[in-house]
């Protein structure tokens, strides 16, 4: 059942203490850092960063899976979010990092463009490991396809939210678009699931630890699609399983994935960041869209226990 997010978090605020819940989220802010790829009232609208740190503020969260963003200042971030990261340093004092991932296929240039990555607030949460790619293929045998998965390839990063607290490894994802006629994405999207799935054991064996968050734009069309259901089949449970709208096209793209037997995130859910957002600012979905991206962010919240990962 949809719930107002603007209700939750005061709940929450008037609850519980502030160290014992972390709020992460997942973003594609469509084609940041290249305009000119962006659709409908966003074709050749840049994003402004003073709008993106407003939208990060406000939404509460600690950790950010990034989606479909350009990295542009040299290295592996993005200029916009950097200068957003910084405003919300200067209005809050708290200190935030990003890092986006590499691609490994295409032209040298295209490659910088449409990266996932990560972003999170280092007042709240400490990253503890390495980057961290996972060993996917990036070639499937797929009929009446080219067979290429993973154009944008899942990496992973361990974040501790204090000394013998809870850590989470995120993993973010931007899964094969609804772009090819049917059935090939969805083809497609199964490879991609089942492929990381055959990956998770090395990632816990790596990063020591069970508590892995597999979070962004999925762009699943339905929670019982294939891709999904392999998934919850390796024991992972969907945040949006009731199929809600993420994106302004109606999609139910955004998804987050957690281990269906672990504590920290026991009674939980994701909630869609839109009109808690919108309404306060006057803001039309258009309006949104123009401005900030044709997705909205998603949040959920991990509680923060005592490390069960040794």
């Amino acid at each position: 059942m949809r719930i107002a997010l603007g209700l939750v978090l005061a709940l929450f605020a008037a609850s519980l203490d502030a160290q014992t819940t972390i709020v992460i989220g997942s973003w594609n802010i469509e084609h940041l850092g290249r305009p000119s790829k962006r659709g409908g009232v966003g074709n050749g609208v840049a994003q402004d960063s003073r709008d993106i740190a407003d939208y990060i503020r406000a939404s509460g969260v600690d950790i950010l899976a990034l989606a479909e963003v350009t990295a542009n200042d040299g290295t592996d971030r993005n200029v916009t979010i950097s200068a957003a990261l910084q405003r919300i340093r200067q209005q809050t004092g708290q200190i935030w990092d990003h890092m986006l991932f590499p691609k490994f296929v295409g032209p040298l240039d295209e490659r910088r463009h449409q990266r996932i990555g990560v972003a999170w607030n280092t007042s709240r949460v400490r990253r503890v490991s390495q980057v961290m790619r996972v060993n996917v293929p990036l070639t499937a045998n797929i009929p009446g396809s080219n067979g290429s998965i993973w154009a944008r390839p899942p990496h992973a990063v361990k974040f501790s939210f204090g000394n013998g607290k809870t850590d989470i490894v995120v993993i973010p994802l931007h899964m094969k678009a609804n772009t090819d006629p049917e059935p090939i994405p969805v083809r497609k999207r199964e490879a991609e699931a089942r492929s990381l799935v055959a990956q998770l054991p090395a990632v816990r064996q790596a990063m020591r630890d069970s508590d892995i968050v597999l979070i962004g734009d999925t762009n699943f069309l339905r929670a019982n699609e294939a891709a999904p259901q392999a998934f919850r089949t390796a024991g992972f449970r969907d945040f949006n399983a009731e199929d809600e709208s993420t994106h302004l096209g109606g999609g139910p793209f955004d998804r987050v994935y957690v281990p269906a037997n672990q504590p920290e995130f026991t009674n939980q859910d994701q909630l869609v960041f839109d009109t808690e957002f919108m309404q306060p600012r006057n803001l039309s979905r258009p309006a949104f869209q123009r401005r900030f991206s044709d997705h909205f962010m998603i949040v959920a919240r991990v509680r923060v226990l005592a490390d069960d990962d040794h």
